[in-house]
């Protein structure tokens, strides 16, 4: 039927709640549903992932229940399976109750030309109405005269067998999604789409607590998606929320976060809310920013405070290296910093590959000949004075770095290929285990963030990582570590920069003694 294709257009222009909540809604649902590249008559979606990042009260659980309903009836594919998908069994009720409603509100008085709620006019097209075309069940609503094709709820809570044959995946307040269970789930539910010609995952959420979850995943993809780190033309990202260092308490960053602010939500109880909610709490529920409950080492701003756009290394510009690396699990990181301005630059970056689960790819590698060949580069491009590095599996290299710069051309630990004349610089060995050499460069280096006394080019992986970087305290002072020790949150570019400010902002007539260690029998 023709009415089926702006079915869902109707429902959002004929809305009561106002303009500005259809209009974002709208908005949202054009976006979505933007087409590929393709000759009209191979019409096909551009996007098959989404994740969108709204406060609670927006209006988006209605919206869910009539994109499923769109996508069951108007969307031209045969038998559609729409999964309505929670972490638990209320609330996958309400994304399906959502679509139920409109299909029983339809049945209203064919004579009722009013536009409210509880109306016909919202639910109908012509003679036709949503009634006329869906029964509803107990747990689904199917389509009479087109098997296969229904809505189902699934609480990610127990296993399911829906897994199979999906066109759309509706997976509500994503960050509600953190047992191995709703993983479990979570993998099932988005590996059945093989089938389908243009299938769909519509993830949406509020902030959460942890990102080492689907959610977080999620986030950390679209986050790096909008900082060209990715390019995944498939991948449909919108998170609402003001920037993470606004001042919490003014209530127009509240209006930021929040599309539907003073129709569906009432501008009064934001400003009762803010009255009695803590910091964190306020932030994550109505400013939809996530808490971790992790100390962060700089304050949201600081470090991208001191980015220049147009800021580039000059061949011959006299610089120091930081190096951090690893050999599977974390990443490593090489930055340069020049010694006129403390401008930092990444010169070159490898990191664990994760697919769209958080899983990691565990037969990769880093690329051992790539970083040789960047540090080669730098030292002949450069007037480079010295190279700063954790030794922790990284000592090999580092001792053939020495034997090139002693002239040894060869060795038992064989020897690095590059130009001749290349000046190699002075190679200092610099452990992050060294508990009194890490609290003072890093006082060092967040003073002159403070001061803005350094650049960056503002490289999105070099922000990405900074902003890892937690804190952690003991008897020696305050110095930067990971979230936790199997967190996939890397912080191996921070200590880069750190090591690299350390070298630049210290004489270098010799390499320092090294760090005695006491070791008690």
């Amino acid at each position: 039927m023709d009415w089926q294709r702006h079915y869902l257009y109707e429902l959002f222009e004929l809305y009561p709640a106002g303009s500005d909540l259809r209009a974002w809604l709208r908005g949202e649902l054009l976006e979505l549903l933007e087409p590929d590249q393709r000759p009209a008559q191979d019409w096909i979606r551009r996007f098959r992932w989404s994740l969108l990042g709204v406060p609670k009260k927006n209006g988006k659980t209605q919206m869910l229940g009539w994109l499923a309903l769109y996508f069951l009836l108007a969307d031209g594919e045969p038998a559609a399976k729409i999964v309505c998908a929670a972490a638990g069994e209320q609330q996958a009720d309400l994304v399906y109750s959502a679509a139920a409603l409109c299909v029983e509100l339809s049945r209203g008085n064919t004579d009722d030309e009013g536009a409210d709620l509880g109306g016909s006019r919202a639910y109908r097209a012509g003679d036709t109405c949503l009634a006329d075309l869906c029964v509803v069940k107990e747990d689904r609503i199917t389509v009479p005269g087109s098997p296969g094709a229904m809505i189902v709820r699934v609480p990610a809570s127990k296993n399911t067998s829906e897994g199979k044959n999906i066109h759309v995946l509706i997976c509500d307040e994503l960050h509600e999604w953190t047992e191995e269970k709703h993983e479990k789930v979570y993998t099932v539910l988005t590996n059945g789409f093989g089938a389908r010609r243009q299938p769909l995952v519509i993830q949406i959420t509020t902030a959460g607590d942890d990102k080492e979850t689907i959610a977080g995943t999620q986030y950390d993809r679209g986050m790096m998606l909008e900082a060209g780190e990715i390019d995944d033309p498939r991948y449909h990202f919108r998170w609402y929320a003001p920037p993470d260092d606004c001042d919490w308490t003014d209530i127009t960053n509240t209006r930021l976060a929040n599309p539907s602010f003073d129709v569906t939500v009432r501008g009064e109880f934001f400003e009762d809310m803010l009255s009695k909610k803590a910091e964190h709490v306020y932030r994550r529920y109505f400013l939809n920013q996530w808490f971790t409950g992790q100390k962060r080492w700089m304050r949201p701003g600081l470090f991208e405070a001191c980015g220049h756009d147009g800021l580039q290394l000059q061949d011959g510009d006299e610089i120091v290296l930081g190096f951090d690396g690893s050999f599977t699990n974390d990443s490593t990181f090489v930055v340069a910093e020049r010694l006129r301005d403390h401008a930092q630059f990444v010169l070159g970056g490898w990191e664990r590959p994760y697919d769209d689960w958080g899983r990691p790819d565990l037969s990769w590698r880093v690329p051992w000949g790539q970083v040789e060949d960047v540090l080669v580069e730098a030292f002949g491009r450069y007037s480079c004075k010295a190279f700063g590095a954790d030794p922790y599996r990284w000592e090999r290299l580092l001792q053939r770095l020495d034997q090139a710069r002693e002239g040894i051309v060869e060795g038992m630990l064989g020897t690095i290929d590059m130009p001749p004349d290349t000046n190699v610089p002075l190679v200092i060995r610099w452990p992050t285990t060294s508990a009194p050499r890490m609290v003072a460069a890093c006082k060092k280096l967040l003073d002159d963030v403070e001061d803005q006394a350094i650049a960056h080019d503002r490289d999105p992986r070099l922000l990405r990582h900074v902003a890892n970087c937690t804190t952690k305290e003991d008897r020696f002072g305050p110095r930067i570590v990971k979230e936790s020790s199997t967190s996939r949150r890397k912080i191996d570019a921070a200590v880069a920069s750190l090591i690299a400010h350390d070298l630049a902002t210290t004489p270098l007539d010799d390499e320092p003694e090294p760090d005695i260690f006491l070791l008690s029998s």
